[in-house]
Parts: C-alpha cells; sequence; structure tokens
C-alpha cells in the first residue's frame, strides 16, 4: 500500500488557531508532532493516519487499517510513525516507502503508546490491565502486570517507568519489568492521563477531570477540578501545564491550578495535544475530526 497524495485542506483562521479540515469524517483519537517539529500525523476511528507538514499543508494518508486507531507517534528520525489500534495491533508506516508492517501484540485494545527515547525502547498500555516493554525492533522485553484495571498512560524519568490505570493507582517499575513501588493517589476515579518533567514532576488527571500535581517524591502538590469532563491529554512545562478535556476545551493553568486561559478548541470533545520541542507549537484533535494548529506565543499573551 502507498501513501495518498491528494486531500482536500480548508483552512478557517481564528484569533488563536488554524483549523484544517481532515478528512476524518468521525473522532480524531490522537495527534502527533515530529521530532524536528516540521510534520504532524493524525489518526482516528476512520482508520486513517493523515500526515501534515507543521502548516496544515497535506502531505499524504495511510490507509485500509482494519480498526480504529488509538495512538499515534513519530520515531526513527522522523522518518516513520508507529499506530495502534483498538484490536491490539502495532503498525509501523514508513514515510519514504509508504510501507505498512503490522503485529498483534496485545489480546484487547492498546490505549497509549510511548516512546523512551533515552533508551530506544517502546511502551504500550492496554485494556488487557497490561503494559508492555519493547525494543526498537520490537522484540518483547518484559510484561507489566498489576494493575487492576485497564492501563492508559506510561512514562519514563531516570531509570524508571510510572504507569497508571483505571485502579487509580501510580506503579512504578524498572525496565526489566520489576514493581519496585505502588503510589495510593487522591483520584477517586480512573486516572487516564500522566506526564513528566525533565525535573521529575508529574501531573495526572483523571476521567472526572480532577489534575492532581506531584512533586518529585511522589507528593501531593496540588489538586483542582480542571475540567466538566474526562482529562484526555496533558503536557506539563516548567511553569505551567497544559490540558484537554471531553468537554472541548483546552486549559492553561500555573502549577498550583490557577487559571491563565480557557479556550473552546473543539465542537465536541478534544481528545488529544502534542507540543511541539521547541514549545512553539501545540496540536489538538477532537471529536469534530479536525486538527487545529497553534501558536504557544499567541496562546500565552
Amino acid at each position: 500500500m502507498r501513501v495518498l497524495i491528494l486531500l482536500l485542506v480548508i483552512f478557517e483562521s481564528s484569533v488563536f488557531a488554524q483549523s484544517v479540515s481532515l478528512d476524518h469524517p468521525s473522532t480524531i483519537y490522537d495527534v502527533a508532532i515530529s521530532k524536528l517539529g516540521d510534520k504532524i500525523a493524525s489518526a482516528g476511528k476512520d482508520s486513517v493516519v493523515n500526515i501534515y507538514t507543521v502548516e496544515g499543508e497535506f502531505i499524504g494518508s495511510f490507509t485500509e487499517f482494519n480498526h480504529s486507531l488509538s495512538d499515534v507517534i513519530f520515531t526513527d528520525s522522523d522518518s516513520k510513525v508507529v499506530a495502534v489500534d483498538y484490536m491490539g495491533f502495532r503498525y509501523v508506516l514508513d514515510l519514504n516507502t509508504g510501507s505498512i508492517e503490522s503485529l498483534k501484540i496485545h489480546n484487547q485494545s492498546i490505549l497509549d503508546l510511548y516512546e523512551i527515547n533515552t533508551m530506544k525502547m517502546f511502551v504500550t498500555s492496554g485494556r488487557d490491565q497490561v503494559a508492555k516493554i519493547w525494543t526498537a525492533q520490537w522484540e518483547l522485553v518484559a510484561e507489566l502486570e498489576g494493575h487492576k484495571g485497564q492501563v492508559r498512560k506510561a512514562s519514563y524519568i531516570g531509570d524508571r517507568l510510572l504507569t497508571v490505570a483505571d485502579d487509580s493507582s501510580i506503579k512504578i517499575w524498572d525496565l526489566s519489568g520489576q514493581l519496585i513501588r505502588t503510589i495510593d493517589t487522591p483520584h477517586e476515579s480512573a486516572i487516564w492521563e500522566l506526564a513528566i518533567d525533565l525535573e521529575g514532576n508529574m501531573v495526572t488527571g483523571d476521567r472526572g477531570g480532577i489534575v492532581v500535581v506531584w512533586d518529585q517524591d511522589f507528593e501531593v502538590v496540588s489538586k483542582w477540578k480542571a475540567h466538566e469532563g474526562a482529562i484526555s491529554g496533558m503536557v506539563l512545562l516548567e511553569e505551567y501545564m497544559l490540558t484537554c478535556a471531553d468537554d472541548g476545551h483546552i486549559n492553561i493553568w500555573s502549577l498550583g491550578g490557577k487559571s491563565i486561559k480557557n479556550i473552546a478548541a473543539h465542537e465536541k470533545y478534544c481528545t488529544g495535544i502534542s507540543l511541539s520541542s521547541d514549545q512553539s507549537t501545540l496540536v489538538s484533535g477532537g471529536g469534530d475530526g479536525k486538527v487545529k494548529i497553534w501558536s504557544m506565543n499567541q496562546l500565552l499573551n
């Protein structure tokens, strides 16, 4: 299968964003910005991955997947995209050749795909209550079993991997798959989101719209109601953080919970956000089938 090279793109200007009307007739489940910050990928319910420049110009599509796609990332010096679906399959998409390589790696839906850049490893998290660590060649390293609920997210800091799940707990693992610690949390519903900064500070978000900020010792710093709906995306930075949720909003907060800006981003729910490595561009996807490209300078000023 080859990358298609034709798609109608419609630009809608607004104060903060350039809105690109994609060929997604339904929900976009995830968006990603390449490591170099020059390309965007979107994936969703229609079983299509679209590739764009960061300015919103169409590059191509990968189609003919059998199931809805739940997550997508750029990898291998941005020459490849990895996507996962709700039937447990992983796909490696080659942007140069248009080829797709697939492999079933979970028994049920894969809910999260995470790359440990410094270790050249991947982590997948699933509805089967298991997270799995993989080499860059997709050889299985370890299966992380212990959560009593769907595993939603994974993130890596120092030499430790953290996972969150529907059981409202945080678990800390080493890369051999050994459980180091389980952290009880003040969350009263399933934890859907997890973000960690380079200093080891952490933020979690749950299905009820609650955000909790943690310090490096896993002590709670602050907690507040951030959204009227499940938290579906988070970005943690040095002085502030961004959240998006089922209410369709992207919110910017101080780490103490003070609201900096509230943006009605999507007509339906906002399903995910991705920030470029230089922190200049934010991309969001939503239930309205649109990707929106935001200038962080405009958002913050």
